[in-house]
């Protein structure tokens, strides 16, 4: 189903021929699909939020302070190298006591260091290492849909979509570090090796 969704969006037009950042949250069919449909045009962050709370789930209450600091810190750290030499090391310390907390964390472990890959650094990368800003979008949909008690029909959920996202587009703030945006896309373009005389003369315009 998700396949089919962004496929159809390709056939309708859409395309990233300079390359793209998809953040997304623990679902493995969404993260599938990505790659399925775009492949290497595409480089994808798994939330660091998302992945905390998973872990946690399976962590005794008593120790989920110490486990939280650990995944901040790991997530913090500036190479994508440190970070996974952290998280791995997390991991292993888990295997004993919480073996699913443990499991938990290397699913997608490398996902979750893509903005570290990318070298982003400040507001830029604290914003794009979790779908939060996506989340708030989400949570404004809610609001708007939520006095509607039962939907008649297909086209009724995607007029009250529509009139929800006009309602919502005036109200949107900019992504924190929006101004590091350029950065981005010279990054994704190293990193997924793309045009290097493209990128050349990005740098040089």
């Amino acid at each position: 189903m998700v396949t089919n969704l962004l496929t159809d969006l390709v056939d309708r037009g859409f395309a990233i021929p300079q390359g793209a950042l998809a953040v997304i949250d623990g679902a493995k069919a969404l993260a599938k699909a990505l790659r399925d449909v775009f492949g290497d045009a595409l480089a994808i962050q798994r939330c660091t939020v998302h992945k905390t709370r998973n872990v946690l789930d399976h962590v005794a209450d008593s120790d989920q302070s110490r486990i939280r600091q650990r995944l901040r810190k790991a997530y913090q750290e500036p190479t994508a190298e440190e970070a996974l030499k952290a998280l791995k090391a997390l991991a292993a310390d888990l295997e004993h006591d919480y073996p699913q907390a443990a499991k938990s964390l290397r699913e997608g472990m490398e996902d979750t260091v893509t903005v570290q890959r990318l070298q982003l650094s400040g507001t830029l990368r604290q914003s794009l290492a979790t779908t939060n800003a996506l989340e708030s979008v989400n949570s404004q949909f809610r609001t708007h849909a939520k006095n509607v008690k039962r939907w008649s029909n297909g086209d009724q959920v995607l007029q009250w979509l529509a009139a929800a996202s006009l309602f919502i587009e005036d109200h949107l703030k900019r992504l924190p570090g929006y101004r590091d945006l350029r950065t981005l896309q010279l990054a994704l373009r190293r990193f997924l090796h793309l045009d290097k005389r493209s990128v050349g003369e990005m740098v040089a315009s």
